[in-house]
């Protein structure tokens, strides 16, 4: 971990108690079992190699691949403008647009 933004993110996940100490990153050796924070909806999942926690996977994945960065803002931004995302989704309409703008700017005006 040479990069400051790639220590700063390890440092916010070990104290986020959201994770419940759960590791950010966990080597697997021998076909051991996979702990169940990193196996997603697999009951059990023996094998063997270096496994990421989700939300450290994605950032790793963002870091790799800018067209995957812009594609995980996309879907944020419409999760936050219609509270709903749909993989599917690729691009919006300009109506899209303008109705995700105008509800962000309502949300923004009831907050201040």
């Amino acid at each position: 971990m040479r990069l400051k933004t790639t220590k700063e993110l390890f440092e916010a996940f070990s104290i986020d108690r959201s994770y419940n100490g759960a590791k950010a990153f966990y080597a697997v050796q021998g076909g051991n079992t996979v702990p169940s924070d990193l196996r997603g909806r697999s009951e059990t999942l023996v094998a063997q190699g270096t496994f990421a926690h989700p939300d450290i996977a994605i950032q790793f994945a963002q870091w790799c691949s800018p067209s995957f960065a812009l594609w995980v803002s996309r879907q944020v931004r419409h999760l936050l403008a219609y509270g709903e995302v749909n993989i599917h989704h690729t691009e919006w309409s300009e109506a899209d647009v303008v109705r995700g703008h105008q509800f962000n700017a309502d949300d923004i005006k009831e907050l201040y």
